[in-house]
């Protein structure tokens, strides 16, 4: 009997009687647990896409000049760069920002690298008047993951801010943190305030005043003085320590006496001035926001959980409460947790539904066994994701929920025939029947199990920045389809050998009575007249083409991904250019007290002329630059989705209508709603880039395109990158009068400087200040607002004498320049909008509009070099869309083409693979009007559905085809082998289709997986409900005359 076993019955008799057998299930189980502990447990998956921008100041040059000198420069050094996707640049005035975005998955290390060391090249190529360029990195591990708001009714944020700074340093020393900011509040200083009168009557310029201060403060070792013994170290100097030191500062001297800082200036230990303010509540008391970012590889959940405790202990030890509160206002460990462990709940809860559908059907012996394998199976895949690096987020976490419909049908296809076998009552050794039965559906398992991993497998080589959002997916599923090929050959005939017990007989002939007369009488019609099987062909496609015109009719969407559920949003407010921090305050307020009126939301933290925490689309929308005094952006927490009963989506659609129809009633003032994106996120949802040599053609192009938007339905919030003009004090330096009056223009620029801004000199040396304490040289407010006044501080002339700037100054009025953007060495402008209503997928905006974009060049992929019209290429989420599903349209072909090669293969004809995978498109029948039905779009993951759905439609295939073709080399007719096969093989197709319906339906309510769910719940059960009547016929035409081996 063991010299005649195949491939799995060898593997069934080595450890059906084995004691190793117990104990890898019990070592299998160990593992999963400890995998579950040890893994990292995170919201969303990392995803590498390296993005460094490179700001590089070059002081009084133009946009124009910045991009010749500039921009221009570094794009093309930064392009020939290997393994570099895009180079973005912005030309503005005084700077340039160029930002270089590798491929997904380069190394942030080496591309940090590449950078810099270019930079360090391109040196000399750059303008001599260029200051150190920055070069800052950006990854997921940036973006802020905890954030501690601080608010009191007592104190204004400097002073919060003061207080609660030393027990936050304490903080960091928590391993794992990788660095913390404060937004918010603003730092003592030291501020020498001069007073203009006494400067003049003394005859002192700005300039004197900074350099003997800047004098006044230093400390060296210098040597060591060998000449005596011990030999001491040498010190020379004084560091400046407390205000009398300030205030004692030599300026010169004047009429026989020496002249201190005191008598020409007022030092004042304070606060900095007020440049932007964080309010929190709906009293808006004062406040501060600190974030936290982790290192790579940190447990988010367990790092938030260590801060707050810690955070929690040092508050009891201090005083600070009295005056002082906290509120954690973003704890992505928190909800990656309870992702986490929701989904863990689901991953047991479809466990046990699939347990409970066997024991239904097969009774509860068999669903034990089922219940062995399915357990065993996950542990391992655990196993495997900790060992490969992964997290546990809601990407992995649900490719093993939608992997247990899929990897329970190979136990269900063994522990069915064991049953069978038993069942038939063989008078034979008991061990021998089991390692049989085994073996008889051994090679179509294997078979089935390898075409379900070809056509998975292959989108784990999608690109972009879905290709690595999905890649679990594909590689968990695979991964655990091996893994449970191997249990139901290992662990599933030793369990059924100790679990089932002898007496089925009865309830499985009673139910095979009732399958043989139904599927005899349906199967002998069909075969009967070839009539009959030309209708149930045309009667299927005419479903097929009914099910396809859905989605060509609109009754069924296509979107990239829909939102999820989330618990923040973010609404960013732009004033016209030179509103005051005031006037932005007031409107934040405003537009807050709206949004209370919501009983959804739970608080809201206002960040007035600074920005708030941002999360991974703020990085690359680069939001963290927003600190201008004519900007806020509010962060408003909602209440915990289970307390509330609309999704974040619909709800923040609802209020955008509302707030835009309230607030934003001309188009000086902007209100955007940033929610979280539930896959890679773009710079705007609906992007039109433009591109045209010439400047103007360019811009009116632009100026229309966002007129288009405005006039299309659903889309909102449009913008575009021509700002409107700030206007902006030109001081010009007369050159003729500088040239008489021997007035050098770096005296009278660098004076002006000093006035305006606020000069930071050197820090003070103070023991007991936890935070440095600058000291800072900056003029009254009702000075820097009077023109006179700030041209009546002196300036040096070449001859000694002092000149009031009026005679080499002169202000005029002009405005800001618009910045000059490029993308990939081409000059590009930006139109963005988001898109809302029932229609959000940006590809129906685009067609509603196409008709109005006849005077643009339209491409979805490559600008071509020469073109006559302006170019408008479609960016954004749409070309994201394109990517991802032409990637998986790819990898779905070539799925089918490796099932065929398998297939042909195995079998050694060229008709059974044909029979085998027609049925694929067909699970569209039921995956098409499932999502009609459940009013879901048809995503990025119902497409993963439909290509995992084709695994099990070849599955169920493999098992009649092979089945018929075994039943036929026994003797029997092509009619009666098909009638049989029919009978027999119904059950675990049907039990499989079941099984995947019980395990979608655990994740079928989740907002970001729904159409994986519908595809594969959907496409399962028409599978198993179409292949019965479908393999049949098509066998029986094609094959039913030819020779079976």
């Amino acid at each position: 009997m063991k010299n005649k076993l195949g491939f799995a019955g060898k593997i069934a008799s080595k450890f059906l009687n084995s004691k190793l057998t117990l104990l890898f299930v019990l070592f299998s189980l160990t593992l999963g647990v400890f995998s579950i502990i040890m893994t990292a447990k995170e919201e969303e998956p990392q995803i590498k896409v390296p993005m460094i921008d490179v700001m590089i100041p070059v002081p009084g040059y133009s946009p124009q000049e910045i991009e010749k000198r500039v921009s221009n420069i570094v794009e093309r050094e930064m392009s020939a760069l290997t393994q570099v996707k895009h180079v973005y640049s912005t030309s503005m005035e005084n700077f340039a920002m160029v930002t270089v975005r590798f491929e997904v998955g380069e190394d942030l290390e080496t591309s940090l690298i590449k950078v810099h060391d270019k930079m360090m090249q391109l040196k000399a190529k750059l303008p001599s008047e260029m200051m150190s360029p920055t070069v800052k990195s950006f990854t997921i591990d940036d973006v802020p993951f905890y954030s501690l708001t601080f608010f009191s009714k007592n104190l204004n944020s400097s002073e919060i801010r003061y207080q609660v700074y030393p027990i936050v340093q304490k903080l960091q020393e928590i391993d794992g943190i990788a660095d913390l900011g404060y937004i918010g509040g603003e730092r003592k200083v030291v501020r020498i305030i001069p007073d203009l009168i006494k400067l003049q009557t003394y005859g002192v310029t700005l300039l004197e005043m900074k350099d003997a201060v800047e004098k006044s403060s230093s400390e060296f070792t210098v040597a060591v003085l060998r000449e005596r013994t011990p030999e001491p170290l040498l010190a020379v100097g004084s560091f400046i320590k407390n205000i009398d030191d300030i205030n004692n500062i030599p300026i010169g001297r004047r009429f026989g006496k020496t002249l201190k800082l005191s008598d020409m200036a007022s030092v004042i230990y304070d606060f900095d001035n007020v440049k932007s303010k964080v309010l929190h509540g709906k009293e808006f008391l004062s406040a501060i926001t600190v974030t936290f970012t982790k290192k790579k590889g940190t447990n988010a959940t367990n790092l938030a959980i260590n801060i707050k405790n810690q955070l929690d202990d040092l508050w009891k030890e201090s005083n600070l409460g009295e005056n002082i509160a906290y509120e954690v206002t973003r704890d992505y460990g928190q909800t990656a947790k309870e992702k986490s462990d929701e989904l863990l709940e689901h991953l047991i809860l479809a466990t046990i539904s699939v347990m409970i559908l066997i024991a239904l059907t097969m009774g509860i012996r068999v669903s034990l066994v089922v219940g062995i394998a399915v357990p065993v199976t996950l542990a391992m895949t655990l196993l495997i994701y900790y060992l490969m690096g992964y997290t546990l987020n809601r990407v992995t976490l649900f490719a093993l929920i939608f992997s247990i419909g899929i990897l329970v049908d190979d136990a269900i296809v063994v522990v069915e025939n064991i049953y069978r076998h038993l069942a038939m009552g063989k008078n034979t050794n008991r061990d021998d029947l089991i390692n049989e039965a085994t073996d008889e559906v051994g090679n179509p398992t294997i078979l089935a199990t390898l075409t379900v991993i070809v056509a998975i497998m292959p989108m784990a080589f999608v690109g972009g920045l879905m290709g690595p959002y999905m890649r679990p997916i594909p590689i968990g599923a695979s991964m655990a389809m091996i893994f449970s090929l191997f249990i139901a050959f290992m662990i599933t005939p030793w369990a059924s050998k100790r679990i089932i017990g002898t007496k089925v007989t009865a309830h499985e002939e009673k139910h095979d009575g009732f399958l043989a007369r139904y599927f005899k009488v349906m199967m002998t019609w069909i075969v009967a007249r070839p009539k009959n099987s030309i209708i149930v062909g045309i009667s299927v496609f005419i479903l097929l083409l009914g099910s396809v015109s859905l989605i060509l009719t609109k009754q069924v969407k296509v979107k990239m991904l829909p939102f999820d559920n989330k618990s923040e949003f973010q609404v960013l407010i732009d004033m016209p250019p030179g509103a005051t921090l005031l006037e932005t305050e007031n409107l934040a307020k405003n537009i807050s007290t709206r949004l209370y009126s919501y009983k959804e939301v739970q608080n809201i933290q206002a960040y007035v002329g600074t920005a708030a925490p941002f999360n991974f689309s703020g990085m690359v929308k680069h939001s963290f630059l927003r600190a201008s005094s004519y900007r806020a952006d509010l962060q408003v927490n909602l209440l915990p989705k289970h307390d509330r009963d609309m999704q974040s989506h619909p709800l923040v659609t609802k209020m955008r209508q509302e707030i835009l129809k309230e607030f934003a009633s001309n188009d000086m003032l902007k209100i955007k709603f940033l929610e979280i994106p539930p896959g890679p996120p773009v710079l705007s949802t609906l992007l039109g880039e433009i591109y045209h040599p010439n400047d103007q053609i360019a811009k009116d192009a632009t100026l229309k395109l966002a007129s288009i938007y405005k006039s299309t339905d659903g889309v909102v919030e449009t913008d575009t990158t021509y700002e409107i003009p700030q206007e902006k004090l030109f001081f010009n330096f007369e050159r003729e009068q500088g040239m008489i009056h021997g007035v050098p223009q770096k005296y009278a620029t660098a004076t002006i400087l000093m006035a305006l801004g606020d000069l930071n000199l050197f820090p003070l040396h103070i023991d007991n200040e936890e935070e440095s304490i600058f000291m800072r040289l900056t003029l009254l407010d009702s000075i820097k607002q009077s023109n006179d006044q700030l041209l009546s501080l002196l300036v040096p002339s070449m001859e000694g004498d002092k000149i009031p700037l009026q005679k080499v100054l002169k202000v005029e009025k002009k405005f800001t320049a618009n910045p000059i953007y490029h993308k990939d060495l081409k000059k590009v402008s930006y139109v963005m909008a988001e898109v809302a209503g029932s229609e959000e997928s940006p590809f129906y905006a685009i067609s509603n509009m196409s008709d109005k974009l006849n005077d643009y060049e339209v491409t979805y992929t490559q600008v071509p070099n020469v073109h006559a019209k302006p170019i408008l290429k479609w960016d954004g989420e749409m070309d994201i869309t394109i990517e991802v599903f032409r990637d998986m349209g790819i990898a779905f072909f070539i799925a089918v083409v490796f099932i065929l090669l398998i297939v042909i293969g195995w079998y050694n004809s060229f008709i059974l693979p044909l029979i085998i995978i027609v049925p694929i498109p067909l699970t569209l029948i039921g995956i098409i009007p499932g999502h009609l039905l459940a009013g879901a779009f048809f995503t990025a993951t119902s497409m993963i559905g439909f290509i995992a759905g084709a695994g099990i439609t070849v599955r169920n295939s493999i098992i009649l085809v092979d089945f018929i073709e075994m039943k036929r080399a026994e003797g029997l007719s092509a009619k009666d082998a098909i009638i049989e096969s029919t009978i027999v093989r119904f059950r675990p197709i049907l039990l499989t289709a079941l099984a995947v319906l019980v395990a979608g339906g655990v994740i079928l309510f989740d907002p970001i997986f729904q159409g994986l769910a519908i595809s594969l719940m959907a496409g399962s059960i028409i599978s198993a409900l179409l292949s019965i009547p479908l393999i049949p016929v098509l066998y029986y035409w094609l094959r039913k005359d030819m020779e079976v081996n």
